[in-house]
């Protein structure tokens, strides 16, 4: 059976299933798929490194853009973009989608189909990591 709630909650691991529990400091709300019980939030965590140091300026501007267009679309709970203090020639993207319909809408939305696709993934090497929460 799939129900839509609506719910201020941190995503939670207890006993190796999914809970949802209160967030203590942030609150954030947003639409939560349940289906059987089971709760269906998306972790997409993907790594960039710009391949010429030329072009870092560059993707970092063009990662700002496709952030700021990401967040506003539906189904997204997170988009973050960090750039290493580290190592100046990697970023990392850190999203949450409500739903895998969510993250592939995504996919075919302003900010992936004419900034992330076309401009950033020619001038990168990216490598995804889907994750889950473990705390």
């Amino acid at each position: 059976m799939l129900r839509r709630v609506e719910a201020t909650f941190e995503l939670a691991r207890a006993n190796h299933q999914p809970v949802l529990r209160p967030r203590r400091h942030e609150f954030t709300e947003f639409n939560v798929e349940v289906y059987d019980g089971e709760v269906t939030v998306i972790y997409s965590n993907v790594f960039l490194t710009v391949k010429e140091e030329a072009d870092v300026d560059k993707v970092q501007q063009l990662l700002i853009q496709q952030g700021a267009l990401s967040k506003q679309e539906p189904g997204c709970a997170r988009f973050e973009v960090y750039h290493s203090k580290n190592e100046p020639k990697f970023f990392m993207l850190i999203e949450r989608w409500e739903s895998q319909q969510h993250l592939d809408r995504h996919r075919e939305a302003k900010a992936y189909l004419d900034i992330y696709q076309p401009q950033v993934l020619p001038l990168v090497d990216r490598v995804p990591h889907p994750s889950d929460l473990v705390f």
